[in-house]
């Protein structure tokens, strides 16, 4: 999970690494359990690390931020949606708990009725699971019974607006 997890980030930083502009929109958001956001630029995470209870994200400056990973509830990259992917897209895109174990919940909520699918996919990109595709109209969840080996992957909604995607680890 950590070397798939550190390729991913590795993909990141060479995809946009080189070009300032697009490297500070994309953004690395941490959300905690009692609800507090840290928000961080990709341009100035030099790494990440995850330990057996710890995350680790060391800044180009030097300084370490450090979280329990039972603190947070979510993390996600924003800016960019998808592996190669900059599309932006309303609605909103929910998956708990993360991490996972063996079941998760995936809520989508849009303002209009539409066609979408959402797919699990592993880090090079290639589809996992379908989990749905037909029509949505407001918010639906989704239960998915995990049946896949434990790891980080990736929750795509593809609506007629645009692509979402969030990070999920199973663990």
């Amino acid at each position: 999970m950590k070397t798939n997890f550190l390729k991913l980030l590795s993909g990141l930083f060479l995809a946009y690494g080189t070009s300032t502009r697009l490297s500070a929109q994309v953004q690395m958001i941490v959300t905690l359990n009692n609800n507090n956001t840290e928000t961080f630029a990709l341009s100035e995470i030099r790494s990440l690390k995850f330990g057996t209870q710890t995350l680790n994200l060391n800044k180009s400056n030097g300084s370490i931020s450090t979280w329990n990973l039972s603190d947070i509830a979510n993390y996600r990259f924003v800016g960019l949606t998808g592996l190669g992917e900059l599309k932006n897209t309303t609605g909103k895109l929910e998956v708990f708990p993360n991490p996972a174990g063996n079941q998760t919940r995936i809520s989508f909520s849009a303002a209009h009725n539409q066609q979408i699918s959402i797919e699990i996919l592993d880090l090079q990109g290639k589809k996992i699971r379908n989990i749905y595709a037909g029509n949505h109209d407001g918010e639906q969840s989704f239960f998915w019974q995990v049946d896949v080996p434990k790891g980080m992957y990736l929750c795509r909604v593809a609506t007629e607006n645009g692509i979402l995607t969030k990070s999920l680890i199973i663990n």
